[in-house]
């Protein structure tokens, strides 16, 4: 998963007293509060998009040195009640900042990815994790590239795991993701693109397809975590004239519906109870 001493190139974004904190408590996480430790790494992910893609790693170092040091999990305790906080408020959190609401589920994100309990990913967060992922699948989020970004690139990530965990729920999410590609009102090109790639890494077993990689990056070099705008364009004729009948298609005559299924009543996917992340 990670090293502690691989970690330390992430502090040097802290001011000098920080990373002093935060290399103490890598090393001899005993000495320092642990719980400020992680109010400091969750309140900067909330501001550094760069910073919350990675920081998983470095809250796993320094949970598996608190416990090898220890036996305790003071760290991971105050980690998981800092993220239900932000979780319950997370619509203001959206309101108030899109980039910080991004940081937010790119960290639970990370979060879930990193740690594990006898070696699986943590039941508790799966359900928010979910919930997370079925607000970037609304429309009014899907009409902005920064959370359809964020969705696809989470989803790349975590998807095959969640849907191991709850197949159901991945279901559901991926009528919401069809249905957004499908009616495209409010969606740019590059997002179109974006869901058409992510339905069909799914399609395929959660796995880019030789085709699929040259169509999406190895025609494109300088794809990186989003697809380039000129892709869109030329992309836009070629999802007119033949996706969007293929998988309306599926919709109609449930074909596909392993992938895609199709819409039912009654669904209640992003209609749970507050969770407990602990």
């Amino acid at each position: 998963m990670g090293e502690p001493g691989r970690e330390e190139y992430k502090i040097q974004c802290f001011d000098a007293e920080t990373q002093q904190l935060l290399k103490t408590a890598l090393k001899d996480p005993g000495a320092v509060d642990l719980e400020k430790v992680a109010n400091l790494i969750v309140d900067h992910s909330l501001q550094d998009s760069v910073f919350s893609k990675e920081a998983g790693r470095m809250c796993y170092a320094i949970i598996q040195a608190e416990s090898k040091q220890a036996g305790q999990s003071v760290f991971r305790r105050g980690l998981l009640n800092r993220l239900q906080q932000e979780y319950q408020t997370r619509e203001q959190l959206r309101a108030r900042s899109l980039q910080g609401w991004v940081c937010y589920v790119t960290f639970i994100c990370n979060i879930f990815d990193y740690l594990r309990v006898n070696n699986m990913p943590m039941m508790a967060l799966v359900n928010p994790v979910y919930d997370c992922l079925f607000r970037l699948a609304q429309p009014d989020s899907l009409s902005k590239e920064e959370e359809v970004d964020c969705l696809v690139l989470q989803l790349h990530r975590v998807g095959e795991q969640l849907e191991k965990m709850n197949r159901q729920r991945m279901d559901e999410l991926f009528v919401l993701i069809r249905d957004g590609f499908l009616l495209p009102t409010g969606l740019s090109s590059l997002a179109q693109l974006l869901l058409l790639e992510i339905i069909e890494f799914r399609a395929a077993g959660w796995k880019t397809t030789p085709a699929a990689h040259k169509y999406y990056y190895s025609e494109h070099p300088k794809v990186h975590s989003t697809l380039r705008e000129e892709m869109a364009g030329w992309a836009l004729s070629f999802l007119g004239e033949i996706q969007v009948d293929v998988f309306l298609l599926c919709k109609e005559t449930g074909e596909g519906e392993q992938v895609l299924a199709p819409k039912k009543e009654g669904l209640t996917s992003n209609k749970h109870a507050a969770p407990s992340f602990l």
